[in-house]
């Protein structure tokens, strides 16, 4: 494997400003990764993820000036890193486009990785070639130890195939597809070129398919069922939860509903039963009351009446009869009262029926307003007051109507005992009343009924009440505690399930936030500690905008306000007095302009502009009075350096000369000449450097082409000039090492298919030999191992159609033979294997497997043997005259797989030595 597996680059750049852009392919072993994730950490804070494209292509951006890591990451993969630093020269500009592939490959069992906690490469601008390219250094010392890793992993990689695809096998066994399809996946990096992991896959995805589209069915059928469940109807319930149970069987959630839907119906029809017996005893009560009432024996149809109540307290009929009978009652015990006693009663009775029109009681009016009558039938207040009632209860027997309705349910739902219905009704009919005792009463009756009938709702209904208020209260630990407790009562609940969801999904989210403001605010601190406020104050602001209510970031906020206040105010002193010493430079008041860029330097002590410049004037006035004292010493020697310089400059060393000019400008700062001189040679290295460059790419372009039209030794001659020009690019070494495998290749391959034709002609001959010996089964082998090498050859195909008619003839003859003849070669054949087999995976002979086919019989034989350390099952599969040897050799480490000495998956045993 070559270093390619870890990263390879191709450079290009383009002058525009703004970013540098990094494009590329994520691979592993020739694959593309497609959906692998790329983060990218700015100063060790991740700022953004990106994911690869279907054809494992990435393409993001880099701001300028500042220090990238670049983290590739696939599941199953190892991550790998690569360093960005896109710091530019001060005046360099542009748009830059760096290019590089990144090869990923999968983690294997006691491969130490650790190297790879270090970016494998490190990007940078190169000031010589005046674009980005790697630290050669760096890249150069990572690849010899990633070198040794490559070795590393060679050795495990088969270990870990043969690992995992027994693992996969397991879980297959074990009808675990999901996790065998992962398995059988991860096999796949560790060796794609192995057939078995992807046919598993395939047909692991299609029992997968048929299990979802099952459970899509079973989730249909319960969705139906559990909606009809709802609103009570069971029996189409039913039938769909029977449904469900026809695409899982085993599920035990719709057994569970059909148990409970049987339950249901049961009670349903216990209740109607009840009912009807009551109903029968209640018209009876009515009927017996009705004829004594009739017959004037008023006691005795009382009784009745109060019986029928009895069963149903809330008809009017016999409520209506038995007040019906107290007037009648009364009526007769004062039939012989006095005209007082009448007008007494009279005036009772207004008063009774004014009290209860005022409360808008005016059926209970108007009975008062009635009885009034009976004891002064010619007065006309009672009669107005009976026509506006008749007129009030005309306009309110829509309202009668409905609450008699809503009673009408909620009585029923009472009698069948199902209170918290009957209890909702009661309250949708007081809504309608609100002055009616009836439902409020029977309300009260229910929720007496609701404690009495069950403590244990009340102990549930108040711990979910505190449960409720910890929770209001944002108090969830507590809150989660009360939840439980209320399961604890009553398990089967789903409200305090949901709430118990919803607030470990609170406590996820909050624990989340606290891990972001405890970040924001460790880096905020950080930052401030090393007086970094303007970046401090940016943390502490992210801190407050995750937890606005903190009072710790709104302190430092203000305090960091004050501190760049105080920080402005001297940086504004400090510009000024630096404006004041600049100027007094500009104006060669030297002594004057020290004094004052000593006083900026008091104000701002870390300034470096200040501390160079009065280095500069300290030089500036220890030259000036050297100036003085030496000018004509200082003359001749600028004027010997300047000769030398002249020299090497025209001989074109222009380093050397270079050097001596610079001597030259600290001798004597102000002479022109040798700055003049400087510029042309940097110039002229420019060109240079430009030509060198142009001459490289434009032999890169011949390369490329000769490269693309596979034109390889062309290409590598080209390769090596572009080398020569400039011998640390990496790109013509990467190219040259791809011919190279390119090139061993195609001789591998032109090899093998020399190797595939003299194999396919020597089985051809061997066969021939074999049928014109008239030896057709080893014939017939050896014409199948022809169509191996090359499937599709004609003549192959016709022997063995020919051989098969003449195997067939021999076929019928063979049936005549007795089954003592096919014992004797059974016996024979198992005589014959007494002494121990090579199972260790050797390839048998073509004489071996024809001495099998006729030894045992058509069909599949199978042996049993127990030899030292290991069980042995043999298994001899004879078909159309060719026999294969299968053996299972299994050892206290595990279990493997044998076809005529190859190894095989338990999968293609089991499938080839069906009976």
């Amino acid at each position: 494997m070559s270093l390619t597996f870890f990263i390879a680059f191709n450079l290009f750049s383009q002058e525009e400003k703004g970013y540098l852009e990094v494009k590329g392919t994520a691979k592993s072993d020739r694959r593309v990764i497609k959906n692998a994730k790329i983060e990218i950490y700015r100063n060790f804070v991740k700022v953004k993820t990106i994911t690869t494209d279907e054809s494992g292509k990435f393409d993001f951006k880099l701001d300028l000036n500042r220090n990238y890591i670049v983290k590739f990451v696939k599941k199953g993969l190892v991550s790998k890193k690569v360093s960005f630093i896109t710091v530019l020269p001060k005046d360099e500009i542009g748009i830059w486009t760096y290019r590089f592939s990144i090869d990923l490959f999968p983690m294997v069992e006691g491969l130490d990785i650790s190297i790879l906690e270090n970016p494998i490469a490190k990007i940078k601008y190169n000031e010589v070639y005046g674009e980005f390219d790697f630290d050669e250094e760096y890249t150069e010392e990572m690849f010899k130890k990633i070198e040794n890793l490559l070795n590393q992993y060679e050795n495990l990689k088969e270990q870990a195939y043969q690992q995992t695809i027994a693992k996969a096998d397991t879980l297959f066994d074990k009808k675990k597809y999901k996790e065998a399809l992962e398995m059988y996946d991860l096999a796949t990096n560790y060796n794609p070129y192995d057939e078995y992991p992807d046919e598993m896959i395939r047909q692991t995805k299609r029992i997968i398919s048929k299990q979802e589209s099952q459970k899509k069915s079973y989730d249909k059928a319960i969705n139906m069922a559990d909606k009809n469940f709802l609103v009570e109807n069971y029996k189409q319930a039913k039938s769909y939860y029977k449904k469900a149970l026809s695409f899982i069987p085993e599920a035990n959630y719709p057994k569970t509903k059909i148990n409970e839907i049987d339950k249901i119906l049961g009670n349903i029809k216990a209740n109607y039963d009840e009912k009807i017996i009551n109903e029968k005893a209640y018209k009876e009560y009515i009927a017996y009351a009705d004829k004594s009432f009739s017959e004037k024996h008023y006691l005795e149809a009382k009784d009745k009446y109060n019986k029928a109540l009895d069963i149903k307290p809330n008809e009017q009929y016999p409520i209506y009869k038995l007040q019906e009978i107290e007037k009648i009652i009364t009526a007769q015990q004062n039939k012989d009262a006095n005209n007082a006693q009448k007008l007494k009663a009279y005036n009772e009775a207004i008063k009774q029926a004014d009290l209860f029109f005022n409360n808008k009681k005016y059926s209970d009016a108007k009975i008062n307003y009635k009885k009034a009558l009976s004891y002064k039938p010619n007065e006309q207040y009672p009669q107005d007051k009976i026509d506006s009632i008749n007129e009030i209860l005309v306009k309110l027997k829509s309202i009668d109507e409905k609450y008699n309705k809503a009673i009408q349910f909620a009585d029923n739902n009472f009698n069948l005992k199902y209170y918290e219905k009957a209890k909702q009704n009661y309250s949708n009919a007081s809504l309608l009343k609100p002055d009616e005792e009836y439902p409020k009463n029977k309300i009260i009756e229910i929720n007496k009924i609701l404690i009495s009938y069950n403590e244990k709702e009340k102990s549930y209904k108040e711990i979910i009440k505190n449960a409720d208020l910890a929770f209001e209260k944002e108090q969830y630990e507590k809150s989660k505690s009360f939840y439980n407790k209320a399961l604890s009562v009553k398990p089967e609940e789903e409200y305090p399930k949901s709430k118990l969801l919803k607030i470990d999904k609170i406590l996820t989210q909050q624990n989340a936030v606290n891990l972001s403001y405890k970040s924001a605010i460790e880096s905020a601190n950080q930052e401030f500690n090393n007086k970094n406020y303007q970046s401090s104050l940016s943390y502490y602001q992210k801190a407050l905008a995750i937890k606005p209510n903190e009072q710790y970031p709104k302190q430092r906020v203000s305090e960091i306000k004050i501190i760049l206040a105080d920080v402005q105010n001297k940086k504004n002193e400090y510009n000024k007095t630096v404006k004041e010493a600049d100027n007094l430079f500009f104006e060669k008041e030297y002594n004057q302009s020290k004094m004052q860029y000593e006083k900026a330097l008091k104000i701002l002590p870390d300034e470096n502009y200040p501390k160079q410049k009065i280095n500069e004037l300290i030089e500036l006035i220890a030259s000036a009075q050297r100036e003085k004292k030496s000018r004509r010493e200082l003359q001749k020697q600028y004027n010997e350096i300047i000769s030398n310089a002249d020299k090497f400059f025209n001989s074109k060393k222009y380093n050397v000369a270079k050097d001596l000019y610079n001597q030259a400008i600290s001798i004597l700062p102000k002479e022109q000449y040798p700055k003049t001189k400087i510029n042309d040679i940097n110039t002229i290295l420019d060109n240079l450097k430009k030509e060198k460059i142009a001459s490289y790419n434009k032999i890169i372009k011949i390369a490329d082409n000769y490269f693309n039209n596979e034109n390889y030794e062309q290409a590598k001659l080209m390769y090596n000039k572009a080398l020569s020009l400039l011998s640390n690019k990496v790109y013509p070494k990467n190219q040259l090492t791809q011919i190279l495998k390119i090139l061993e290749q195609k001789k591998y391959e032109q090899q093998k298919q020399l190797m595939i034709d003299q194999d396919y002609k020597n089985a051809i001959n061997e066969a021939d030999k074999f049928y014109n010996s008239a030896d057709y089964v080893s014939a017939k082998a050896k014409y199948k191992t022809a169509l191996n090498i090359k499937p599709n050859q004609k003549y192959p195909q016709d022997r063995i159609e020919k051989i098969n008619k003449i195997i067939q003839l021999q076929k019928e003859q063979k049936i005549a033979a007795t089954e003592k003849e096919r014992q004797q070669k059974i016996d024979e054949a198992k005589a014959g294997r007494e002494k121990d087999f090579d199972f260790k995976g050797k390839e048998r002979e073509i004489k071996f497997l024809s001495d099998l086919a006729r030894k045992y019989p058509e069909g599949v034989t199978v042996e049993h043997y127990n030899k030292p350390q290991k069980k042995i099952k043999r298994v001899i599969v004879n078909r159309g005259g060719v026999a294969k040897e299968y053996l299972e050799v299994k050892y206290s480490y595990g279990t493997y797989y044998f076809r005529n000495g190859r190894n095989i998956s338990r999968y293609i045993f089991l499938s080839e030595t069906k009976e």
